[in-house]
């Protein structure tokens, strides 16, 4: 698509000039193109053909006046508009009409909640969250791993003998850093085949298979980073991750039920760049449960929280563990007690320890490699 533009550009573009010559396709033409964009604004439509008019007025203006200053004011022109308004000229008019709202309004909002609902009404909310049993089917196992080994180079990154999970079952994983929980998941997800060892999803062994493949089982994946565009609204992204041929009002429908239940349904039209980090985190958690996969891989969700956006992500992973089976990867060890459930500990690739939080945290060998005393 993008070379069918680009052949139109240029057939209209030679009758124009009358005869078409290298000069014409430097580099500094594409430089040109760039900073059109730059200075109108990334992202839409309007903001490319205003900045390409700005430009070619201020450029017509001088070169007529002072033909030799015109490379210092192209460069001065992109750089200052990079550094001072970031999102172009059409950002000016978007603040000013109201249609983009301000930075620091999604951490408004999530500070209105804060002075509304205190933490111990959440804690009071996941008590009995903890202790629901749920219904399971005795005898089988949603994910199990066998004798399974992740070599790079010489060197052991994953050494498992054996690791399941149960249908609505919450795990997670902590270790020190290199301990082998994101090649873990990498070996469920297929982002990374075992060189030995089998990965049964269910009845069906995945161990080769690809990562698409993977996720069109029912295995979904949230990275440390939260993978959203943030040129888009949180309703946007949404539609992104919805695979489903539906009609646009059930889509619509699906979307914003899931938005009200991780507390985004008020920022729905909001662009993600003015999102908090932790509303960022829930938005990449609601984009992966969109597609309802039976295996949630999560890493790391609570990184960068504040106390209170850690207690209602705690909250969300509970939830959660009524529809999905969690693979949890952390390092914050209250998030974790939040969570009350079982903890695997891994260390220089190999499974150390397995238990309550209280268990392990009392276990010798956690303590010297991991918690410290």
């Amino acid at each position: 698509l993008s070379g069918t533009v680009a052949g139109l550009g240029g057939m209209l573009y030679a009758p124009q000039m009358g005869i078409f010559t290298p000069a014409y396709m430097e580099v500094k033409m594409s430089i040109l193109m760039v900073i059109w964009v730059a200075v109108g604004g990334r992202g839409t439509l309007s903001g490319a053909v205003l900045g390409a008019l700005a430009v070619n007025l201020v450029y017509n203006f001088l070169t007529t006046r002072w033909p030799n200053s015109w490379p210092f004011v192209q460069g001065g022109l992109f750089l200052g508009v990079v550094l001072l308004f970031p999102d172009g000229i059409m950002s000016l008019w978007h603040r000013w009409v109201g249609a983009t709202p301000g930075e620091d309004v999604g951490e408004a909002r999530l500070g209105e909640e804060e002075k509304s609902e205190g933490l111990d009404d959440i804690l009071r909310r996941m008590a009995p969250l903890r202790t629901l049993k749920r219904p399971v089917v005795v005898g089988e196992e949603l994910l199990r791993l066998q004798g399974i080994t992740v070599v790079f180079d010489g060197f052991k990154a994953l050494d498992v003998e054996s690791f399941s999970l149960g249908h609505r079952d919450l795990r997670v994983v902590i270790g020190p850093n290199g301990a082998g929980k994101t090649t873990l998941c990498d070996v469920i997800s297929g982002k990374t085949h075992p060189n030995s060892g089998t990965v049964h999803f269910g009845d069906t062994e995945i161990t080769a298979w690809s990562e698409v493949d993977i996720a069109r089982m029912g295995v979904g994946r949230k990275f440390q980073t939260p993978t959203v565009f943030d040129s888009l609204t949180v309703y946007e992204n949404m539609e992104l991750s919805d695979d489903r041929r539906r009609g646009a009002r059930d889509t619509r429908d699906r979307i914003m039920n899931l938005l009200e239940r991780v507390r985004l349904v008020n920022n729905a039209d909001r662009k993600v760049q003015y999102l908090s980090h932790g509303q960022r985190q829930w938005l990449a958690i609601s984009s992966l449960i969109l597609a309802k996969p039976k295996l949630l891989l999560v890493d790391e969700p609570a990184a960068g929280l504040t106390d209170f956006e850690t207690t209602l992500t705690a909250e969300l992973m509970l939830e959660l563990k009524d529809e999905h089976t969690i693979i949890c990867i952390e390092h914050d060890m209250e998030f974790v007690r939040q969570l009350g459930s079982r903890v695997t500990v891994l260390n220089e690739g190999r499974v150390l320890a397995e238990g309550t939080l209280d268990e392990v945290q009392a276990n010798e060998e956690v303590i010297e490699v991991y918690l410290g005393r």
